[in-house]
């Protein structure tokens, strides 16, 4: 994959790969399994690549040197700073060790990401966060964080809190609802997450 020019407008965002992996004794890896002709991680890597002119991975420390091997030479992988405390990490890592001032932020387990949604909530939203809002509440993994979320999101963690949503209250939110985000995706496909091989669910994590 060739790197993008961040000098482009159009593509200076980040998106960032939230892909922790299982913890011992708790299952499969989900980004390793086969989907198409390459694995789940590849594939939303595919999807995200062209919106961005970063790529980042993120993941917990000890698997930063396998994931290495799982993505193209030109996305950069990370560790979580705070390991096994849940995608509000991986959000402030991604923040921290991004390139860019904002960030898309998927997880690795959703292979029905639409481009067009994506790339007009990075284009048309205004605000520290934009956010799908469905009936079943926030689609945290599938959202824009701007750098100025850093500190309310260190506070929340400081103070043992680990939802994603636990400091929003701290900054300006964006939500998009379904009379939006339906124009893009009338069922919801996208938030759509694969918790394992052949198993689909359409809910929030």
């Amino acid at each position: 994959m060739t790197a993008r020019s961040s000098d482009n407008p159009a593509t200076a965002v980040t998106a960032a790969i939230l892909a922790g992996g299982p913890a011992p004794g708790r299952g499969r890896d989900k980004a390793v399994l086969p989907w198409g002709r390459s694995t789940l991680l590849q594939h939303v890597h595919d999807l995200v690549a062209p919106l961005a002119a970063e790529v980042l991975l993120v993941t917990r420390p000890e698997q930063v040197k396998p994931r290495q091997d799982t993505v193209p030479d030109s996305c950069k992988v990370v560790g979580d700073w705070l390991p096994h405390r849940g995608p509000l990490v991986g959000i402030h890592t991604a923040l921290s060790e991004a390139a860019h001032d904002r960030v898309l932020v998927v997880s690795c387990a959703m292979p029905w990401l639409n481009a067009r949604l994506l790339r007009d909530m990075i284009h048309e939203g205004e605000g520290d966060v934009v956010i799908p809002r469905t009936e079943q509440g926030w689609e945290p993994l599938h959202a824009v964080y701007s750098r100025s979320c850093l500190p309310a999101i260190t506070a929340a963690l400081r103070q043992g809190q680990a939802p994603v949503a636990s400091f929003f209250p701290e900054v300006k939110v964006q939500a998009w609802t379904p009379m939006r985000w339906g124009a893009y995706d009338p069922e919801g496909r996208s938030f759509g997450r694969v918790s394992r091989l052949g198993e689909r669910r359409i809910d929030s994590e």
